[in-house]
């Protein structure tokens, strides 16, 4: 059987804190060791695979680390896990044991979901769920069990480290099962090159570092540039903006070794292919001018903001000055408020262009009809006064 990390034992152990007798009634689930056929008053024999394990995994919880406990069946690997964790807090232990095989990162969310016993309804989307259990996992000390992991699919490896990473403070996960949970998570934690999210297409390669130790007859004045020759067509970069981008280009970085032990790692006398002059390793393994680009960029959209946001003032100021219609109560338009001030004589400065030009209308088509109006009563009256007028004439030839 064997244990990762690994570490030398002596027969002095460290003993984790035990529970009080209140937390112990309080244990969930039963992660007793199991003794053979169930034999009371067995006593536990401290063997050398139980002490191995346990400085294992009393390292991963004060270490808030992962690690995998791997071994062949038989060999006493969930036993001697459980005989370490009963012994702390049961609170803080969260074992993931599933009644089915090959179980799934959602039967994961869910164990925790229920091991944790959080007071709220059980997200109905991973994002979410896995939202909530960052959120979760940090407030206690949390030590996560998976026991039999050789049935854990890779996204189940792959959920827990990422939750693993997100976590601040982070638990400790303890995997134990066969070799194949080893082969698992093997290349899962091999080193890892962090970089930051690609930005314009920016996604470099993890860099390589040559070290030259001026020893022998090869000559690194020589080397280098033959070097840097044969391996362009990895490490040169193309012109974007103002900077070189260097989306999958293989950063390639020298040193001598002379010089390294003259001025420290943090000293400049690192060469990064295609760059004359030397630079610190952060200076050589990134960007600079990219850098100084997107400050610049940054700044720049900084100021538009700044001054989008003076331009979304001012126009609320005014929006908030703006006359409505006294008709349709809508806010006047520009055109239509800059016409009132500017026009003293407006026939209807408290009206919309709409609702003015519909006053406007009404009150020419009440002039008309009024002048209609006007113009049928002189007719009518002249009519009236031309028939007084025949009559009086014709009256006064018949009394002839």
């Amino acid at each position: 059987m064997t244990t990762a990390p690994k570490r030398k034992h002596i027969p002095q152990h460290r003993q984790p804190a035990t529970a009080s007798p209140g937390e112990a009634s309080r244990r969930r689930p039963d992660i007793r060791p199991q003794h053979f056929l169930g034999l009371k008053d067995s006593t536990l024999v401290p063997t050398a695979n139980l002490l191995q394990i346990k400085d294992t995994v009393i390292d991963t919880v004060e270490s808030k680390a992962m690690s995998v406990i791997y071994g062949d069946p038989g060999l006493g690997k969930s036993f001697s896990t459980r005989a370490t964790i009963q012994e702390m807090n049961p609170d803080l232990i969260l074992p993931l044991d599933f009644a089915r095989s090959r179980p799934g990162p959602k039967d994961l969310r869910e164990e925790l979901f229920h091991q944790m016993r959080l007071n709220c309804k059980m997200p109905g989307t991973a994002t979410a769920f896995d939202k909530l259990l960052r959120e979760a996992l940090p407030r206690r000390p949390y030590v996560i069990v998976c026991d039999e992991a050789q049935q854990y699919r890779r996204e189940n490896f792959e959920f827990l480290r990422k939750l693993w990473d997100n976590c601040d403070p982070q638990p400790a996960i303890v995997f134990v099962g066969g070799r194949e949970a080893y082969e698992t998570l093997q290349p899962m934690w091999r080193t890892r090159w962090a970089v930051p999210d690609p930005e314009y297409g920016e996604n470099p390669l993890p860099p390589l570092l040559f070290v030259f130790n001026r020893l022998g007859a090869r000559n690194p004045d020589t080397v280098i540039p033959a070097l840097e020759k044969l391996t362009w067509r990895h490490w040169a970069g193309h012109e974007r903006h103002q900077h070189f981008s260097y989306d999958q280009k293989l950063p390639i970085v020298t040193v001598d070794f002379d010089k390294l032990r003259a001025h420290g790692p943090a000293g400049q006398v690192f060469r990064r292919f295609g760059r004359t002059g030397h630079q610190t390793l952060h200076h050589a393994v990134g960007n600079p001018h990219r850098d100084a680009y997107l400050a610049r960029r940054r700044e720049e959209e900084a100021v538009r903001d700044a001054e989008q946001r003076e331009e979304q003032r001012r126009k609320a100021e005014r929006d908030a000055r703006r006359p409505r219609c006294t008709s349709c109560q809508n806010t006047f338009s520009d055109d239509r408020w800059e016409a009132v001030e500017n026009t003293p004589a407006d026939p209807h400065p408290t009206l919309c262009v709409a609702c003015a030009w519909r006053a406007s209308d009404a009150e020419q088509t009440a002039r008309r009809q009024a002048e209609q109006e006007r113009l049928r009563q002189e007719a009518a009256a002249e009519e009236e006064a031309q028939g007084r007028r025949f009559f009086r004439r014709r009256s006064s030839s018949e009394r002839q």
